[in-house]
This record gives C-alpha cells, sequence and structure tokens, in this order.
C-alpha cells in the first residue's frame, strides 16, 4: 500500500501540473515572505510570505555542520540569487548561463550550482540543452495567454472560497485601509504601488498553504513579465486598479461569491489587455 504521504505528494504534483502545464513542472514553493499589513490572527498558515521580490528569502537549514547542511545552504543562495537576476530580468531570455563564473562569484562549487539550475528548470526558468548547457527561457506568446489563464483559474476559485469563508472584520480593515490610500500619489513620488498585495490578502483569507504555494510559484511568472516588458501603470489604470480591487474587497464584504467572482475576473481580464496593449503580442 502507498503510505498516505506518497499519495498527498502525488496529488499536490497532479494539481500542479494541471495548473501550470507550460510552466514547467514546479514542484518547489517560492517561499515568499509577506510582510503582515493585516489583522495578526492571519499570521498563522500563510500569513509569513510575501510578495515583494525585493525581499525574497528562502529558507536556510538549521546549522551547518553537515556537509548536507552545507551544500543546501549553498545551493539556497545560488537559487536566491539566479532566481531574482531572472525574475527582475537581469538575465534576459535565452541568455546562456556560466556555471564557472557563477562558481567563482558565489565562491562554491558546481554541485550547488547544478541543483539550483535544476530547481529553476522545474520552475520554467531556466531550461538545460544536453551538450550546450542551461539557459534562461524565452517568453512567448503562448506563456503570456497561460499565466492569466491560470491567474483567471486559479484566484476566481480562490475568490469565491474567501466570500464563503473569509474574515468580514479583516475585509473590511483592508477595504478601509486601501480606501484610505492614494495609490496614484505613490507612483508620482516614483514608487511603484503594491499591485498584488490585494491578490496575496485574498489568499491568505482562506488560510490553504497549498493554494498559496501553487499561487506564488505563478506570481514569479507574472513578475516577471512584468519586468521582461517594463510595465508601468500609468495614472489611469493606476486609478481602475484601486476601483477594481475595492470592488473585489466589497464582494466579499457582501459575501457574495458570485459577485466576487466577476469582479476578480473583470479586473485580470482588464490587466491582461493592458498588458497587451504595451507589447508587440
Amino acid at each position: 500500500m502507498v503510505p498516505r504521504a506518497a499519495r498527498a505528494r502525488c496529488a499536490v504534483a497532479m494539481i500542479r501540473g494541471m495548473a501550470f502545464h507550460r510552466l514547467g513542472g514546479m514542484d518547489a514553493a517560492l517561499n515568499i515572505q509577506v510582510a503582515s499589513k493585516a489583522n495578526s490572527s492571519l499570521e498563522k498558515g500563510v500569513g509569513h510570505m510575501s510578495v515583494n521580490v525585493e525581499r525574497l528569502k528562502y529558507p536556510m537549514p538549521a546549522g551547518n555542520v553537515a556537509r548536507w547542511g552545507e551544500i543546501q545552504s549553498k545551493k539556497s543562495i545560488a537559487y536566491d540569487t539566479l532566481k531574482r537576476r531572472i525574475v527582475l530580468n537581469e538575465h534576459k531570455p535565452g541568455v546562456p548561463i556560466n556555471e564557472n563564473a557563477l562558481c567563482e562569484e558565489m565562491r562554491i562549487s558546481k554541485t550547488p550550482i547544478r541543483e539550483a539550475l535544476q530547481h529553476l528548470e522545474r520552475e520554467g526558468f531556466v531550461q538545460t540543452i544536453p551538450g550546450r548547457g542551461s539557459f534562461v527561457t524565452h517568453i512567448t506568446v503562448q506563456d503570456v495567454r497561460e499565466i492569466f489563464e491560470s491567474r483567471e483559474i486559479i484566484e476566481c476559485a480562490v475568490a469565491r472560497r474567501a466570500a464563503l469563508i473569509g474574515n468580514k472584520e479583516l475585509i473590511k480593515a483592508k477595504r478601509l485601509e486601501l480606501g484610505s490610500s492614494n495609490p496614484i500619489s505613490e507612483g508620482e513620488k516614483g514608487s511603484e504601488p503594491d499591485i498584488d498585495d490585494v491578490h496575496v490578502f485574498i489568499f491568505r483569507l482562506v488560510n490553504n498553504k497549498r493554494l498559496f504555494e501553487i499561487y506564488s510559484l505563478l506570481l514569479d511568472q507574472i513578475i516577471r513579465l512584468r519586468h521582461y516588458f517594463n510595465v508601468r501603470l500609468d495614472t489611469e489604470r493606476t486609478a481602475q486598479y484601486n476601483h477594481e480591487h475595492l470592488r473585489i474587497l466589497d464582494a466579499l464584504i457582501e459575501g457574495d461569491p458570485n459577485q466576487a467572482e466577476e469582479a476578480v475576473l473583470k479586473h485580470l481580464r482588464n490587466a491582461s489587455a493592458y498588458l497587451t496593449r504595451l507589447t508587440s503580442f
């Protein structure tokens, strides 16, 4: 008989495969750390994660006495460094990854570098070609379509769930916070408004670590798209984002899953249309 833990791992792998198809067998969470802006009761579950790519942190092993622990720490450093560079578009699509240069830069052997590359390949950021080496993956029209399609499938379902079980007091507090902010003035000051904050908040409401794990992997792909296409929200779109987020929160406060799903779907399709206008796609 297959152990329960093994069956659970298989089930999670199947879900990831169905949700991300082209995004490449992504079987490891981004483990993003979220700066808490909501009530401290959400700190349990997925409340420790964050979508700010500038604060990406990856778990290090407890202690480095054992050789295995040392290798894992070095792999984490290599993985963190490479992923940041790819997501922020510092490593452009199609660029070869020089293992020797990375070894010299990070002062580590090839083993953790290769383990990090294998991890990134499973997540869809790197492609390894036998006899040629590893390269940063290209971004295709199909990738963009599948990323937004995946967002619709996952985020609409989570919004429905949040409307039914979400803590209404927390949602009202988030609504008040968003309604009293001025994202346009933030943009004028040169700082990009956190357009993922409400989306992450909704996932935190349902308090499902596995769902957040899947979403955080997808979120990395979304952030990479923004940097690749150099997406900057203009004043009009920034105001629209804020209004659409408020509509989503209003639907959650009402506890109406249909209205919540409709508001999220409209918001995501507007975001997709905006990106399409800014690119050659």
